[in-house]
C-alpha cells in the first residue's frame, strides 16, 4: 500500500512539471501581448490628459505585471516606465507627495540612483505647493476683510443718499454738507481700494516662482480657494450696485437742488455772471474788427479772444437750456412761492433780452472771422495750398456718370481763382501753378500788383509774354486778368499798357534785355534802334509787328481758350 501511494505522488509530480512547463510556454506570448496593449490604453490617455484614469489604470497595470512576471520575465521591462507614468500623472495633479512614494516604490522593484533626483524633485514641489496653498489662503482672505470695509462704507453712503432726499427741501447748506460727508466717506474707500490694489500687486509678484515652477493645486484645494474667491467676487459685484446707487440718488439729489428756488437763483446768477463775461468779450473783439486792416500779432489776438467766446458760449448755452427748460416745467416753477416767480420772471426776462444782442453780435463776429480766415486756393479750409485743395477741384471739375452728372455740386467761392463766377479747368490751371510752380497770388485776389499776370510777386518777361497774348484777345480772359493787364487803367489793353509795363519793369532792374518784338511795339516802326533806344509813339490799333527781316505786320495768334491761355 505504501508502495503504491510513493509512486502515485511521483506520478504527480512529474504530471505538474510536464504540463506546468506547457502551460508556460503557451501563456507567456499571451501576456506579453496583453501588456502592449494595457500599455498603448495607458499612453492614450495620458495624451488626452486624463490623468486621474491614467493613475487608476497604471496602478492595476503594474499589480497585474507582479501577477503574472513569472508566465512572461520580459514584461518586467513595462515596471519602470510605468511607475514613472503614474508618478507624473500624480504631479499634473498636484499629488507631489503621492508622486515621489511612487518613484520610491519603482526603485524598491529596481535600484537606481537617478530615482533619488526624482524623488527630491517630487518633495520640493510637495513644499512648495503648502507654501504656495497657504499665501493663496491667506491672500483671499486678506481680500475679502477688505471688500467688507468698502461694502461697509458703501452702505453708509446710500443711507446718507437716502435719507437726504426724504427731505422736503433742499438748501445749498444741506446739499454742501452732504458733498463733504459724501467726499470724505469716499477717501476713505478710495484709500482702501488703494491699499487692496497694493494686496493684489504683492501677492502675485511673491507667486510668481510658482507659476514658473508650474505648481499646481490638487481639486479640494482648489475647491476651497474657488469658494473664497467667490466670496470676494460676489462682494465685489455688491459694492458696484451699491456705488450704482449712490450714483443715481446723487443725481437725483441735484436735480432736486436745481429745480428748487434755491438751485434756480443760483443757476440765474452764474447765467448773468457768464452773460456779461460774453459781451465783454465780444466788445473787445467788436474794437479789434474796426482796425482794419488787421496786423498778423492783431489775427492773432482776435483768434484767441475767439477761442475763449466759444468756451464761454457753450458754457451759456448749456445754463440757459438748464433755466429755460425749469421755466417750462409747471411742476418747478409752480412749487416757486409767487414773490420767488416774479424774480425769476424778472431775471429771465432781463437775460433773453439781453441774448439779442449777443446773438447779433456773434453773427458780425463769426462773419467778420470767416472772411478773415479765408483764403484763395485753400478749398478745405486748413489754411494752405496743396495736393488735399488741388484733388478737391479736379474731382469737381471730373465729369460725372448719369444720375451723378446731374447732381449740381455746391459751388465753392475759394476755388473760383480767375474770378469769373464760376469753376472750370482755367482754375485748376492756376491752382496747379500756386501748389507746383511760382505762383503766390490769383488774379481774383484785389492785392495782386498791376502788371504781374503770372502772380509770381514780380514783373519779369513771362508777364510781358503774357500782356502780349491778352492783347490780341482780351475777351478770352477773364475780367481779373484784364484788370491786372490795363496797367494805365483807361478800360482797354493795348499797347500803351505795354509801354507801361516795360517801363516799370525797366525800373525794377537795371539791366534788362528786351525782346525784339516788344521794341517793336515800344517803337512803332519794324527798325531796331542801336542807338539810345528811345521809345515812340505806338499804334493805336495794337496790331503786332513781326520781328523777321522783312518787317511785315500781323495781327498774331489770339487764345481761343481759356487753356490756350496759360
Amino acid at each position: 500500500m505504501k508502495k503504491r501511494c510513493f509512486v502515485s505522488a511521483v506520478l504527480f509530480i512529474f504530471v505538474f512539471m510536464f504540463f506546468g512547463s506547457a502551460a508556460h510556454a503557451f501563456l507567456g506570448p499571451i501576456v506579453g501581448s496583453q501588456a502592449k496593449v494595457w500599455a498603448a490604453t495607458i499612453e492614450k490617455l495620458e495624451r488626452e490628459r486624463k490623468f486621474s484614469e491614467v493613475v487608476s489604470q497604471t496602478t492595476k497595470f503594474i499589480d497585474w505585471l507582479h501577477k503574472v512576471e513569472k508566465l512572461d520575465p520580459a514584461i518586467k521591462d513595462f515596471l519602470p516606465r510605468m511607475f514613472d507614468t503614474k508618478a507624473n500623472a500624480q504631479s499634473m495633479q498636484g499629488f507631489y507627495n503621492s508622486a515621489a512614494n511612487t518613484i520610491r516604490e519603482k526603485n524598491i522593484s529596481k535600484p537606481d540612483s537617478s530615482n533619488i533626483e526624482k524623488v527630491m524633485n517630487y518633495e520640493k514641489k510637495d513644499l512648495s505647493q503648502r507654501e504656495f496653498f497657504n499665501m493663496a489662503n491667506a491672500f483671499h482672505n486678506e481680500r475679502i476683510a477688505a471688500k467688507k470695509v468698502i461694502l461697509s462704507l458703501v452702505r453708509e453712503k446710500e443711507k446718507i443718499v437716502k435719507d437726504f432726499l426724504k427731505q422736503k427741501d433742499v438748501t445749498k447748506e444741506g446739499l454742501e454738507k452732504l458733498q463733504k460727508t459724501i467726499k470724505e466717506i469716499e477717501g476713505r474707500v478710495q484709500a482702501k481700494e488703494k491699499q487692496l490694489s497694493e494686496v493684489v500687486s504683492k501677492y502675485y509678484k511673491d507667486t510668481e516662482k510658482f507659476h514658473k515652477d508650474q505648481i499646481v493645486f490638487t481639486f479640494l484645494q482648489n475647491m476651497g480657494l474657488n469658494s473664497l474667491s467667490k466670496v470676494a467676487s460676489d462682494m465685489g459685484k455688491q459694492i458696484w450696485e451699491g456705488q450704482k446707487e449712490v450714483r443715481e440718488g446723487l443725481l437725483k439729489v441735484s436735480e432736486k437742488y436745481q429745480h428748487s428756488w434755491n438751485g434756480l437763483e443760483e443757476k440765474l446768477g452764474k447765467m448773468k455772471e457768464v452773460h456779461g463775461q460774453v459781451k465783454d468779450l465780444q466788445k473787445k473783439i467788436l474794437a479789434l474788427m474796426e482796425k482794419k486792416p488787421l496786423t498778423d500779432a492783431a489775427k492773432k489776438e482776435l483768434m484767441a479772444l475767439k477761442e475763449r467766446l466759444d468756451k464761454l458760449h457753450d458754457e451759456h448755452a448749456n445754463l440757459m437750456a438748464g433755466i429755460e427748460k425749469a421755466f417750462m416745467d409747471a411742476a418747478t416753477f409752480n412749487k416757486l412761492t409767487p414773490d420767488e416767480q416774479k424774480k425769476y420772471m424778472d431775471i429771465f426776462t432781463s437775460l433773453r433780452e439781453g441774448q439779442k444782442d449777443i446773438d447779433s453780435n456773434n453773427k458780425k463776429i463769426m462773419a467778420f472771422v470767416k472772411e478773415m480766415s479765408f483764403k484763395f486756393g485753400d478749398l478745405n479750409g486748413d489754411g494752405k495750398l496743396d495736393k488735399v485743395d488741388l484733388k478737391m477741384l479736379e474731382d469737381f471739375l471730373k465729369p460725372r456718370p448719369w444720375p451723378f452728372s446731374v447732381i449740381r455740386m455746391p459751388y465753392n467761392r475759394a476755388a473760383d481763382l480767375d474770378g469769373d463766377g464760376h469753376l472750370d479747368w482755367a482754375d485748376l490751371g492756376l491752382l496747379r501753378d500756386a501748389v507746383f510752380g511760382d505762383r503766390k497770388v490769383f488774379p481774383v485776389e484785389k492785392d495782386n500788383k498791376p502788371g504781374d499776370l503770372n502772380g509770381n510777386g514780380r514783373l519779369d518777361e513771362n508777364d510781358i509774354s503774357f500782356l502780349a497774348k491778352i492783347m490780341t484777345n482780351p475777351k478770352g480772359y477773364a475780367a481779373s486778368f484784364r484788370r491786372l493787364a490795363d496797367l494805365n487803367r483807361d478800360g482797354k489793353i493795348d499797347a500803351s499798357d505795354m509801354v507801361e509795363l516795360v517801363k516799370r519793369y525797366q525800373n525794377q532792374v537795371k539791366l534788362i534785355l528786351i525782346p525784339p518784338i516788344v521794341r517793336i511795339l515800344a517803337t512803332g516802326t519794324t527798325e531796331i534802334s542801336t542807338g539810345t533806344g528811345n521809345l515812340g509813339v505806338v499804334p493805336a490799333s495794337g496790331t503786332i509787328v513781326d520781328d523777321s527781316r522783312t518787317g511785315r505786320v500781323g495781327t498774331g495768334t489770339p487764345a481761343t481758350t481759356l487753356d490756350s491761355s496759360y
